[in-house]
């Protein structure tokens, strides 16, 4: 309200900073500049600035602005560290260093008080853009007005409601949650500790039946709703509540807001340059991308993979645990620990350490896991019958006559990356030192792909002394996502299956077919117990299964080699189908608007050409054998061109039509409409007389007309278009 600062003593907080950087944040928006992380946004926003004194200024008011903004979420999202890290690097921008020991810096300040959802990382900049807004046209008011306006709670809501209507970035605003964290700061008492815009609604509508038209109120309107209805089951309950309560939470949790339209998606991904829009609901989503090929739909599933990524800034200690953990053998856990205790100790105690039940959460098979420690132990010690490895652990008993186990003398030269390890799980707090971390598995379904290897199966592992080989129940590719989705039920996982429909889709899913629908989908609490949902016995491991609904899945299927009409009618029912034609817009050739250079003074239209093209296929063939934009995309030059059309288009017509050269004549307007050649032939037929062939008439031969294809010319591409 003073215009003064959090961190100093001069003035920050001033019309004319935040226009200032509201014009650097609008420049950032409108050039399409890289979403970067929270940690590199401040240094890319602030860099065109060169203004002397200015950029000073304006990375001050960063800092500030970030503390804020990092208030309200919980440190299960971002911890305290990341925050403070962040708040003193756009500091830093400006030359100078906060003081290390500092109060609002402190761990009690930046704990944060709930959990916004993985969006809020993600769309960071527009939520800085947001507060931005909010900054200038707070600031620009009087200062008795900007009192009187933060002194009353819905006069405050109905202002911001009023900027939100009076912006002009496609209702960019709309989605930020920052709105509601900034109205729950100021007024706690009347508005929600709520700032997903999904979870305001689904609470709106859990606990007003009667509700109508959702999607039209504004977001005052729902503010007062959700404060009369806040009251109402506190009067019942003669008790405060809190939404995220245990007895209240599952009762709103599950309604799902699903409306074509709204701006309650959470993945907003690119699609080839279009807006992939994906249902943000609590229910878990079943999509299959299906369409020709070139459509895009394996370049869907690997955008979608961004919102499954935890940032390595953003990890927590327990995320980077098991990064490290995840793809050691159980005798490098097992060393691991002997390494860290430093002494000699029994299994049981082995057993017991932190990292080894890690490892053993991550290894579904592995129900006990002290026959395993043993058996690893025994193998790579001197009592192993024919070693193959070097020898690392030692044991002898102890006066009670137990084993005891412990590392050899020169283990450390014989297993050197058993001390790296050791380093770095030492080093877990050092976010540096980690990758980001994939929530996600990709798989490639074909002919031969069964349950064994998507589910579970029986499998010959070759024991850890080199010689045994054991036959042991091992997780497929599906059952091990699972099993990370149910032991992090605060996060979204998912599979991406790249051609689901070239496997035998009953084959692989078996009897969890049932369990993919979205209302039968397992919810389990932080302790692995199902709270709801449905659960199956697994036939080899006779395991109870569930599919946690924090797990999605994503698939694609080309139409071009088999019809979605002739897919397994289960499948079908369980999922949702988006279609992805042929977009020619995507196209840019080499001077952005679809035409490229023919290298001889004209150019040639790749959009009229594709379209020409996939309207004759259409008509001779049918629509899902058209030829999609991608082939098309990378096209800059007529060499390009040529090589496409050699290499990928005429093939792929070939395949279509069986080699009917007639047919892929008409595609390429080779032959006119009296059959006889056209100029600049493509596919060129030559009719080989049968006396010239062979010698003689015969009757049980005719001519023959044999096709080869010409050299590809500029104007034998453009005289199928024009």
């Amino acid at each position: 309200m003073g215009g003064g600062s959090v961190f100093g003593d001069e003035s920050l907080w001033s019309a004319e900073n935040a226009k200032e950087l509201y014009r650097l944040w609008e420049a950032y928006y409108k050039g399409d500049g890289p979403r970067v992380s929270p940690k590199d946004f401040a240094e890319t926003l602030l860099s065109p600035c060169n203004t002397k004194g200015k950029k000073e200024l304006l990375a001050k008011l960063v800092a500030e602005m970030y503390w804020v903004m990092y208030l309200c979420p919980s440190s299960s999202l971002i911890g305290i560290d990341t925050k403070e890290d962040r708040i003193r690097g756009a500091w830093k921008l400006s030359g100078e260093e906060l003081e290390e020991s500092y109060f609002y810096l402190s761990e009690n300040i930046l704990r944060g008080v709930g959990n916004p959802g993985q969006r809020f990382n993600r769309n960071f900049w527009l939520e800085f853009g947001y507060f931005s807004d909010v900054i200038v046209h707070l600031l620009l008011l009087p200062s008795s007005e900007r009192k009187s306006l933060v002194s009353d709670g819905w006069s405050f809501s109905t202002w911001l409601e009023d900027l939100d209507d009076s912006d002009d970035l496609d209702d960019s605003w709309g989605r930020v949650q920052f709105r509601h964290m900034l109205l729950f700061l100021l007024f706690p008492d009347k508005f929600e500790r709520v700032f997903s815009n999904k979870h305001r609604k689904s609470i709106a509508i859990a606990f007003n039946p009667n509700l109508q038209d959702i999607e039209g109120k504004s977001s005052s309107d729902l503010d007062k709703l959700l404060l009369r209805t806040r009251e109402k089951l506190e009067k019942e309950k003669n008790q405060p509540i809190d939404w995220y309560e245990e007895s209240l939470e599952p009762k709103w949790k599950d309604k799902a807001i699903i409306s074509k339209g709204s701006q309650d998606y959470e993945d907003d991904s690119d699609l080839l340059g279009g807006r992939l829009e994906i249902i943000d609901s609590d229910m878990a989503k079943n999509i299959i991308f299906y369409g020709p090929p070139g459509t895009g739909k394996t370049y869907s599933l690997n955008q979608l993979k961004t919102g499954y990524v935890t940032k390595k800034a953003e990890a927590s200690e327990s995320d980077r645990l098991e990064a490290i953990l995840r793809p050691l053998t159980w005798w490098q856990v097992a060393a691991l620990v002997l390494a860290e205790v430093s002494k000699a100790v029994e299994v049981i105690e082995i057993a017991n350490h932190e990292w080894v039940k890690i490892k053993g959460e991550l290894t579904p098979s592995n129900e006990n896991v002290k026959p395993t420690l043993w058996s690893v132990l025994l193998g790579r010690s001197s009592e192993a019958e024919k070693p193959t490895h070097p020898i690392i652990f030692a044991r002898s008993q102890n006066k009670s006559n137990r084993w005891e186990w412990q590392l050899s003398a020169d283990w450390k030269n014989d297993v050197p990356e058993v001390g790296e390890l050791l380093k770095q799980l030492k080093e877990t707090s050092n976010a540096s030192a980690m990758e980001d971390i994939s929530r996600y598995e990709y798989v490639t379904f074909h002919q031969s792909y069964g349950y064994e290897d998507f589910v579970e199966g029986i499998r010959p592992v070759q024991g850890e002394d080199g010689q045994e080989v054991n036959y042991c129940i091992e997780p497929g590719v599906f059952k091990q996502i699972c099993s990370r989705a149910k032991q992090d039920p605060d996060r979204r996982y998912a599979i991406f299956i790249d051609e689901i429909n070239r496997g035998k889709i009953s084959k692989i899913f078996g009897e969890l077919i049932t369990l993919l629908e979205p209302d039968k989908r397992a919810r389990y609490s932080r302790d692995g117990v199902r709270e709801s949902g449905m659960e199956l016995t697994l036939p080899y491991s006779k395991e109870s299964f569930g599919i946690p609904e924090n797990l999605d899945v994503y698939a694609t299927m080309n139409t071009a080699d088999r019809s979605i009409v002739l897919m397994d009618t289960a499948l079908r029912r369980r999922f949702k189908f988006k279609e992805l034609m042929p977009d020619v817009k995507l196209i840019k050739g080499g001077s952005g608007n679809g035409t490229i250079d023919d290298g001889q003074g004209g150019d040639i239209n790749l959009r009229k050409l594709l379209e020409a093209i996939n309207k004759r296929i259409q008509f001779l063939r049918d629509r899902d054998h058209v030829i999609g934009h991608s082939y098309f995309m990378g096209v800059k030059s007529f060499e390009n061109l040529r090589r496409v059309f050699s290499d990928e288009i005429l093939p792929l017509l070939k395949e279509y039509f069986y080699e009917d050269w007639r047919k892929i004549q008409i595609v390429l307007r080779d032959i006119g409409g009296d059959g006889q050649p056209n100029e600049h032939q493509i596919v060129h037929g030559e009719r080989i007389r049968e006396l010239d062939a062979i010698g003689f008439d015969h009757d049980d031969y005719e001519d023959q007309v044999v096709y080869s294809e010409n050299e590809i010319s500029p104007a034998s591409i453009r005289k199928i278009y024009e």
